[in-house]
């Protein structure tokens, strides 16, 4: 249960990281 938690936490980082990267990355589209 424990582990099956942890994969899911790894993923919602993971999820979270790209979604990060996409707003930074639009972020900068709109900048320049």
């Amino acid at each position: 249960m424990i582990s099956y938690f942890l994969e899911k936490q790894k993923h919602f980082d993971c999820l979270n990281i790209c979604l990060h990267l996409l707003f930074i990355t639009s972020q900068c589209h709109v900048m320049h």
